[in-house]
C-alpha cells in the first residue's frame, strides 16, 4: 500500500506520532533509508544486458521486485539493470541506470489488482558496481558513474566504425534468421552482442 493509492490518515498519523515519538522517528528513518538511497546507490534488477538510451517494457511479478518497485516509485523512479555472468552466475560489475516512465502523462505507475507491475523503462547512464548487498530479497549497489569518452585519434575512430559496422551486420543477419524461423514456426535463440570493455562507445 502506498500514499498514491491509499490516502494517509492524518488523525491516525498524528496520534501515532504523539504517543509513540521514538518508534515513529525510527520507522520514518528506516523508510527513508529504503526509499531514498542517495545519489550513488540504487536497487538492482538482475536480468539482461541493456545499453544507454534503450527503451523497453518490463513485467514485474516476483514479490521481492514488487516491493522494490513500490519503493522506487516513492523515491526517484530510478534503478539499475544488470546482467548475470554466465560463467560465475553472479551479476557483472557494470550496470545501466534506468528510469521508470510508465503512464508518464498520468504521472502514476500503480500496480495491477494482483500486485504485479507492467513498466515502461528508459535507460540512461552506465555505472560500475563498487559494492553490492542484499536488502529485503533484492540487490542494492553502491555505484560510480562511467564516463564514456569519444574516440580521439583517427585509428580509434576507424576501429569504432569497423566495430559498429560489424555489430550492425551481425544484428541484421540475426534478425533475418529470426524472421525466417518465425515464418516456419521455429524457435528463436536470443543473442546479445557484447562490446569489449576497452572500447569506449
Amino acid at each position: 500500500m502506498t500514499p498514491r493509492t491509499f490516502a494517509v490518515s492524518v488523525t491516525l498519523n498524528n496520534i501515532i506520532q504523539k504517543n509513540f515519538p521514538e518508534e515513529y522517528a525510527e520507522r520514518k528513518s528506516e523508510q527513508d533509508s529504503l526509499v531514498h538511497l542517495g545519489n550513488e546507490s540504487m536497487p538492482l534488477f538482475v536480468m539482461d544486458v541493456i545499453i544507454s538510451c534503450q527503451k523497453l517494457s518490463l513485467h514485474i511479478f516476483e514479490p521481492r521486485y514488487r516491493l522494490m518497485v513500490r519503493r522506487i516509485m516513492e523515491g526517484n523512479h530510478r534503478m539499475g539493470m544488470v546482467a548475470l555472468d554466465s560463467a560465475t552466475g553472479s551479476p557483472v560489475d557494470v550496470a545501466c541506470e534506468v528510469e521508470i516512465t510508465c503512464f508518464e502523462k498520468l504521472h502514476r505507475c500503480d500496480p495491477l489488482p494482483d500486485g504485479r507491475f507492467v513498466l515502461e523503462l528508459e535507460s540512461h547512464r552506465r555505472c560500475r558496481i563498487v559494492k553490492a548487498w542484499d536488502q529485503d530479497g533484492y540487490r542494492v549497489a553502491e555505484v560510480e558513474w562511467v564516463t564514456d569518452l569519444p574516440p580521439q585519434s583517427d585509428q580509434e575512430k576507424a576501429d569504432l566504425r569497423e566495430l559498429t559496422t560489424s555489430a550492425a551486420s551481425f544484428a541484421r543477419a540475426w534478425l533475418e534468421r529470426a524472421k525466417e524461423a518465425d515464418r516456419h514456426g521455429g524457435k528463436q535463440t536470443i543473442l546479445f552482442v557484447v562490446v569489449p570493455r576497452d572500447v569506449n562507445m
